[in-house]
């Protein structure tokens, strides 16, 4: 008994509202069910706005180099990059050094990206797309943070992440965390029904999600604990009766 328990406080993401969301969503037999420790009332960060810590895409298109002739322009090139907006609001480019863009609107940051392109490259023609992290977790093929580039997607975004084709997914209790940096607000979603996956429930940035394992998977793991527990009392015993013996 003592090692079945074990088994259930090892999972991960535990909350105090798991048996009353997972009772209530049971009685309320699909979609979704909320509790929090208690109510947020502070606005969301403005989505125009980079906040040190985010990540961007930048899309540069480049008809040619400034080491080029002009007159003789080659086939478009694009360069796309993934970059993270540091805690001193820089981030750092690989092709125009460090640039402080943290706390700038997404077209002001743009616009000194622009500046600074356009002193290496000519005619350069620069795209900056704000991401949003997503962390999965649990039964996924990926666990971890996961970038997209809006502040809110359906869960069928994340279908691909997650390992539907063997059967370990547990997908009428996915757990999602939202409120960083407390996460104080919990989600318990049925996710089988395809109006839930398709737009029913929304994450949003910054969420933890946790796709635990089935009942019967977790069942199993317990039973193979306790057998091994059972094997080692097995050879200690017998090790105790050759102690006796001799």
């Amino acid at each position: 008994m003592g090692l079945i328990g074990c088994g259930r406080r090892a999972a991960a993401f535990l909350t105090p509202h798991d048996k009353e969301l997972l009772r209530a969503l049971r009685q309320q037999g699909k979609g979704w069910v909320r509790a929090s420790f208690s109510p947020d009332t502070s606005p969301l960060p403005s989505s125009r706005v980079l906040l040190p810590g985010q990540f961007i895409r930048l899309v540069m298109e480049l008809p040619y180099m400034s080491s080029e002739d002009i007159s003789t322009q080659s086939q478009q090139v694009l360069r796309v990059d993934t970059l993270r907006i540091f805690e001193d609001s820089l981030v750092h480019t690989p092709w125009g050094g460090a640039l402080r863009i943290g706390g700038l609107t997404v077209d002001s940051a743009r616009v000194l990206l622009q500046n600074a392109a356009e002193r290496i490259f000519l005619g350069v023609r620069l795209y900056l797309y704000p991401l949003y992290a997503y962390y999965l977790f649990g039964q996924v093929t990926q666990q971890g943070r996961i970038l997209f580039d809006r502040a809110q997607i359906p869960l069928s975004e994340l279908l691909a992440f997650m390992m539907l084709p063997t059967r370990e997914a547990d997908l009428s209790r996915v757990k999602v965390l939202r409120g960083p940096p407390y996460y104080k607000e919990v989600f318990l979603v049925d996710a089988r029904s395809a109006e839930v996956l398709t737009g029913g429930f929304l994450l949003q940035a910054e969420d933890i999600i946790l796709v635990e394992s089935r009942a019967i998977i977790r069942q199993r793991i317990e039973l193979q604990n306790l057998i091994a527990f059972m094997g080692v009392l097995q050879v200690v015993n017998l090790l105790f009766v050759i102690f006796q013996v001799f």
